[in-house]
């Protein structure tokens, strides 16, 4: 037999395998969206990386950046949006397919929506917003669209996409844009994937609650069977901890729809200033503002997005015990814990006139009402159904599906 006929083919497909390899390890722009590196062990496999190099890893499906000395994903970081860096700067590049961000001060430039940079002083990814260069976590919500990537202010800076939706165009592992909604989304396992960084407990100046309507409407399925939407309504994401002030979302009068009476500004965890306007003194909404009690779906002034309601008092009951969280199995932890991922952002009332912090327990509504207004209550170790809430209150919202 010819060896040199079986070596060929095989040589062939070596070398395809190591063409597929090598240009999985490449930074690439396609179709306008950038494509990081991708490796499995970033110390081991970028040879030597510089400060600001940056790749994904699929062992972790996170973006690591290399800070001098060690790798980090970018989520290691997540203090107050200021910006201390100091330093004339660097500027972007690509060594060996490894890209590097600049590295250094670039408030002065002129910049726009998108353009990053890796921080030396805070070891962290600094973006901009359309206003000013913050930490990946503290975008604004509403950030304006810019296509395509590029090389900016002359040749320095990196602008990566900003969309609202994700692209149309083919991609693959490593893909990576900014949302509108202020959140990195990057493509592993054939979907794209929201970046959400676990936030510092006290690090949410000027959070302010979503609109209603713009609440992305993500399907989680409980223990009870039922489906809900993942966060609260009026929560910027999904809680990464109980007291997750960028998950908290709104406060609702019972009965009232999204007309921004229900909107707050946090400063910290446990501390807010209302921002809405209308806040009724006294309000005695009709019995079937949240639902309809004859084929239990949204009411006239259902605030939840089509085809989901705020939950009945039974519903709420189910859950409870299809979760244990009856008779002491209803910690803080326990709560957060489950497929809900409930965060602490107790409720508001008037007082003296003014709206007021209430509570820092779980505090969610209930769309029945029984003369007042009922509502799901978590005492620190049982959750129960209190009937004596009163309407004028502002609690919580989570969404179940019709």
């Amino acid at each position: 037999m010819n060896k040199t006929f079986l070596f060929r083919p095989l040589l062939c497909i070596c070398l395809c395998l190591f063409k597929i390899s090598y240009l999985q390890a490449q930074f690439k722009i396609i179709e306008g969206i950038p494509h990081l590196p991708v490796v499995t062990t970033p110390a081991t496999d970028v040879t030597a990386p510089v400060t600001g190099s940056m790749v994904f890893c699929d062992t972790d499906n996170k973006i690591h950046i290399y800070d001098g000395s060690n790798w980090m994903d970018i989520c290691q970081r997540s203090e107050p949006e200021t910006v201390i860096d100091v330093g004339a700067g660097t500027e972007f590049g690509i060594k060996s397919g490894i890209p590097s961000l600049p590295v250094g001060d670039y408030s002065a430039l002129n910049t726009s929506t998108g353009n990053l940079y890796f921080s030396s002083a805070e070891k962290t990814l600094i973006v901009h917003d359309g206003t000013s260069f913050k930490r990946l976590p503290h975008l604004n919500n509403s950030l304006t669209d810019t296509t395509g990537t590029a090389i900016n202010d002359s040749g320095r800076l990196l602008r990566i996409p900003v969309l609202a939706n994700p692209p149309a165009s083919t991609v693959s592992e490593g893909a990576f844009y900014i949302k509108t909604n202020g959140f990195l989304q990057v493509y592993y396992n054939s979907g794209w994937h929201e970046i959400q960084c676990d936030y510092h407990y006290d690090d949410c100046t000027g959070y302010t609650a979503l609109a209603a309507s713009a609440t992305a409407i993500v399907e989680v399925t409980s223990p009870s069977g039922r489906i809900w939407m993942d966060r609260n309504l009026g929560a910027h994401r999904v809680a990464t901890s109980k007291h997750d002030c960028w998950a908290y979302g709104s406060h609702f009068q019972w009965g009232r729809n999204d007309d921004n009476h229900e909107l707050t500004t946090w400063h910290n965890p446990t501390s807010v200033t209302y921002s809405g306007t209308g806040w009724y003194a006294t309000w005695a909404p009709a019995d079937d503002s949240w639902i309809d009690n004859t084929y239990f779906f949204g009411g006239a002034n259902n605030p939840c997005p089509d085809g989901f309601h705020v939950p009945t008092k039974t519903e709420w009951e189910t859950e409870i015990a299809a979760n244990g969280w009856a008779d002491g199995g209803g910690s803080e932890e326990d709560v957060f814990n489950s497929i809900l991922k409930l965060p602490v952002a107790g409720g508001m009332r008037i007082s003296s006139n003014t709206v007021n912090a209430l509570t820092e327990n779980y505090l969610y509504w209930a769309s029945t009402e029984s003369g007042n207004a009922n509502y799901i209550n978590f005492n620190g170790s049982t959750a129960f159904i209190s009937t004596n809430g009163a309407k004028k209150n502002g609690l919580l919202v989570r969404c179940i599906k019709d």
